[in-house]
């Protein structure tokens, strides 16, 4: 699965969504460490960072033309298996999340086949399943997340539900902000 997220990453590339400047552009952020917690679904997962050397050189060589500043990979493991991959990918400052056709274009990029959308939290996931695959995607302000799960044992609305409730609580996430409920 690891292997699918780098490809998933890699496709973003052909997206476009820049506008031109003058002045140059803020420095690309990092994908933040605390919007991942190292256990999750009441400690029966790990999550550990994919630091393998043929990914990371993937990711760091995506060409000029990439929309994407900086991405981080996480191996979610029920003991020595694999249940699902977390990739978190930054994106460039030209890119506009906050508009809804560039977040409809990453999914038909990122996500093969028909995907739905549904809420969690304040968050407005893409999703698609195959037989014991599902595929979610998701927004904040600066960044995506893409986080595939495959194990039949393995409730994956209620490991996303989990992982939402983190980030939203974490210091390094910035939410969409239409999609967050005002009070």
């Amino acid at each position: 699965m690891t292997s699918r997220a780098v490809v998933l990453a890699v496709a973003v590339v052909a997206l476009a969504a820049c506008g031109g400047g003058e002045s140059p552009p803020p420095a690309p952020t990092r994908v933040p460490a605390d919007l991942v917690p190292e256990r999750l679904l009441d400690d029966t997962l790990g999550v550990f960072e994919n630091r393998d050397e043929a990914t990371l050189e993937i990711f760091a060589n995506a060409g000029p033309a990439s929309l994407v500043a900086d991405t981080r990979v996480w191996e979610i493991r029920r003991g020595d298996r694999l249940v699902a991959t977390l990739q978190i990918s930054t994106v460039k400052p030209e890119v506009d999340l906050l508009d809804e056709d560039v977040r409809e274009r990453f999914a038909a990029q990122l996500i093969v086949g028909q995907s739905s959308r549904f809420r969690s939290g304040d968050v407005e996931v893409f999703t698609a399943t195959a037989e014991d695959k599902t595929i979610f995607l998701w927004f904040a302000s600066n960044l995506y997340e893409v986080m595939q799960t495959k194990d039949r044992e393995l409730d994956p609305e209620r490991l996303l539900e989990e992982l939402v409730e983190h980030q939203e609580s974490a210091e390094g996430w910035e939410p969409l902000p239409e999609l967050v409920d005002f009070e």
